[in-house]
């Protein structure tokens, strides 16, 4: 080759690979976008988590990443996205960038190779992809320093018995035998993650003791390690109560404990003191024990002997019920409440069939619906209303109510006391008194028709005056309309609330919020304009006021009838809101709306339940 073209060619060639490493970033560009995902390490350990990160940059419309799930990882949101903006000036050019980051906790459950698949992201309506990420997961090896076990009162228990549960944890005490320390029970905890997700259904009862900033008490104990040696370790016991929902072995959830275990301990100066030094853990690492769950069988309720009014109640009960009023008239509404009280799980027990019931059916008319009850007080309350079909009812009849007792393994049924209430004859309006202008003069017939005559009077006496008015009578009379109308306004606008005076702030009157309603395009328009109206009627910020909080107020405040309806129908509507609606539904939702305001009212007084005999 020529030398004196060498030079050139050297320069075409790397002029060649420039273009070929921009036109390989511009596609890449292309593929990815604006969007890049992220794993803050490709290492993990099991229970150990890990964050993923997808960043949208430079965006002005783009919809929240979806996350797969994906077969040994527990992936939760880690909240509200982040948001940033940078802007760089160069040459007198201004540059303005924004980004907005989601983050995800991924947690790896059992050891292996992870990958996150690439993500499809709509930004700027367009669909951006990133790039797919991998990772490994492996165990910490825990040595004798960590064990985990769940233990159980009893050999087998029946579907939806409460089963007292307790999970136990031994650390190994971290001795520093540089400085002679050996660390507490308590300061070994501050080393356990709290992470509720990793302990089933210890869980829950973990995060109230946090939330108290209580832990469980640890003691020291001897317990044999992996050789049979024993040695020293503190114990950490968690109680809480369980409920199986199937029968088969014991489900507790995957329960999981992971301990970031010291590994040193060093000085550290203190920083209210410029001498003092303290002993301070300078390094730790992940151990991860997987708790064993007890042998215990749950067993199906039996199916010989159950009774038709059987609901799936486990325990042992009572039942209780109120009424009012109770001296009606035939057809009229009586409020019929309804106490259970046991040591099951009262949020699980459902209302007696009352539809099903020939003695309470054959004397009242029962709503065929199933009946949301509230837990208060240790009891939960269902509501309803019955209507008596004739006069003569003495009483409304005792209503049973069945449940399985698992000690004795067999179906008991229990009964309220009847209540006494006298229902009088309805009122019947007679067809002849809606029937006017009986001929009241003697020897006339009352079938005889008046006599109307179209002659036309020319007697001069139709012009005179028939009778004068007073003029304060006059004046009256003139005022009387402005006056209706203040006092109308003044009415609507104060002083509509039941509860009595209730201020400007809670100025909502029934027939505004039934005008709303029939303007409401959506569901969740819909449950904003019932949820302002009870607040307004509990007296309450109507922002925070959630659907629970709203029927159990109007519970308390004495609401009965149409307090279900509504809590129905704002049930509803959470379900709706996340999805395709038609005008024709919302329409109905509407209709029923206005339904269940028309029939809400309270009693005059509110029942009190007494489970003593």
């Amino acid at each position: 080759m020529n030398t004196t073209r060498k030079p050139f060619f050297i320069a075409a060639l790397l002029a060649t690979f420039l273009c070929a490493g921009t036109t390989s970033a511009f596609a890449q560009s292309q593929t990815e976008g604006n969007v890049t995902a992220s794993l803050s390490s490709r290492e993990a350990y099991v229970g150990v988590p890990i964050t993923l990160r997808v960043e949208i940059a430079d965006a002005t419309a783009h919809e929240v990443p979806e996350i797969p799930s994906i077969d040994g990882l527990r992936i939760e949101s880690m909240g509200s996205p982040s948001r940033s903006s940078q802007t760089t000036i160069i040459n007198g050019r201004r540059t303005d960038s924004e980004s907005v980051t989601y983050a995800w906790r991924v947690t790896p459950r059992e050891v292996g190779r992870f990958v996150i698949p690439a993500l499809d992201v709509p930004v700027n309506g367009q669909t951006q992809r990133t790039r797919s990420l991998t990772f490994v997961a492996t165990k910490s090896e825990t040595g004798d320093l960590l064990f985990a076990e769940v233990s159980g009162a009893e050999d087998s228990i029946y579907v939806g018995q409460a089963l007292p549960v307790t999970l136990k944890i031994w650390v190994k005490p971290f001795r520093d035998a540089q400085h002679g320390v050996t660390l507490s029970e308590g300061d070994m905890w501050q080393f356990v993650s709290e992470d509720p997700t990793s302990l089933g259904v210890f869980g829950e009862r973990l995060a109230e003791m946090s939330q108290s900033r209580e832990h469980p008490g640890g003691r020291e104990v001897l317990r044999k390690d992996s050789n049979g040696n024993e040695r020293s370790y503190y114990l950490y016991e968690i109680e809480t109560t369980y409920y199986p929902k199937r029968p088969g072995a014991i489900a507790v959830g995957d329960v999981q404990v992971v301990v970031s275990y010291p590994t040193g301990l060093g000085r550290s100066r203190d920083l209210f003191s410029m001498f003092e030094q303290r002993l301070a853990v300078t390094g730790t690492r992940p151990v991860v024990a997987d708790a064993t769950a007890p042998a215990i069988e749950v067993l199906p309720v039996p199916q010989e002997g159950r009774p038709a009014d059987y609901r799936g109640a486990i325990g042992r009960y009572d039942i209780v019920t109120h009424a009012l009023p109770t001296q009606v008239k035939a057809g009229d509404p009586i409020t019929l409440q309804i106490g259970i009280h046991g040591d099951g799980p009262l949020d699980l027990v459902q209302a007696p069939p009352l539809a099903e019931l020939p003695e309470l059916t054959k004397s009242f008319r029962v709503p065929n619906e199933s009946l949301a009850g509230i837990v208060e007080n240790g009891i939960k309350v269902f509501t309803t209303s019955v209507r008596p079909q004739r006069e003569g009812i003495t009483e409304i009849p005792a209503i049973p109510f069945t449940y399985f007792d698992p000690n004795q393994e067999e179906f008991i049924t229990v009964r309220s006391r009847p209540i006494e209430i006298h229902v009088d004859k309805a009122d019947i309006l007679e067809l002849t008194s809606v029937v006017g202008d009986r001929r009241a003069d003697v020897g006339t017939p009352e079938s005889a028709a008046p006599v109307i005559s179209f002659e036309n009077v020319s007697d001069t006496s139709v012009l005179r005056s028939q009778s004068s008015l007073p003029m304060w009578l006059v004046l009256l009379v003139l005022l009387a309309a402005p006056l209706a109308f203040v006092g109308t306004w003044f009415v609507r606008r104060f002083w509509w609330s039941e509860a009595g005076w209730a201020g400007p702030q809670f100025a909502r009157p029934l027939t505004l919020t039934r005008r709303a309603i029939t303007t409401a395009r959506t569901p969740q328009e819909l449950s904003t304009i019932l949820r302002r109206f009870i607040a307004d009627r509990l007296q309450v910020t109507p922002e925070s006021l959630t659907r629970t909080e709203a029927i159990y107020g109007l519970r308390q405040r004495g609401y009965v009838d149409g307090v279900s309806e509504l809590n129905d129908l704002l049930a509803q509507c959470e379900r709706m809101e996340y999805a395709p609606v038609a005008s024709a539904d919302v329409n109905q939702l509407n209709t029923q709306a206005l339904s269940a305001l028309n029939q809400l009212k309270r009693p005059a007084t509110s029942p009190r339940f007494s489970f003593t005999h």
